[in-house]
């Protein structure tokens, strides 16, 4: 593949790490302020896609159900139940929060708070 026929393709994981970033960007905000998610600056370098937008709205119920739970420890077949989505999309989330370092698990299919 040549350069031109790869920039396309880079402009697509650019843009996707950008979101990524963002979202990490967001999670972390919203854990730190005690306020709940009123604080999270909405305005700036927001993804479009229907798929991004989506998993944002995920991503906020599955940390406003971890903030709820006993001792901050969360079952991830009880979240996807709850939640209403395949464990798969559970395990997204759960993936890049383990990966910035905010959660981690507990066995195997608890998560916790750091």
């Amino acid at each position: 593949m040549n350069l031109i026929g790869a920039f396309p393709l880079f402009k697509i994981v650019i843009s996707r790490l950008k979101c990524i970033l963002l979202f990490a960007f967001n999670v972390i905000k919203a854990h730190i302020s005690f306020s709940g998610y009123s604080s999270i600056d909405r305005s700036g370098g927001k993804c479009t896609t229907r798929y991004d937008t989506s998993l944002g709205l995920l991503t906020r119920r599955f940390v406003t159900l971890l903030k709820e739970s006993e001792d901050g420890v969360v079952d991830l077949n009880v979240a996807s139940n709850t939640l209403g989505v395949q464990k798969r999309r559970i395990y997204d989330i759960t993936n890049v929060l383990e990966g910035i370092g905010i959660l981690e698990k507990k066995s195997k299919n608890n998560i916790q708070w750091k």
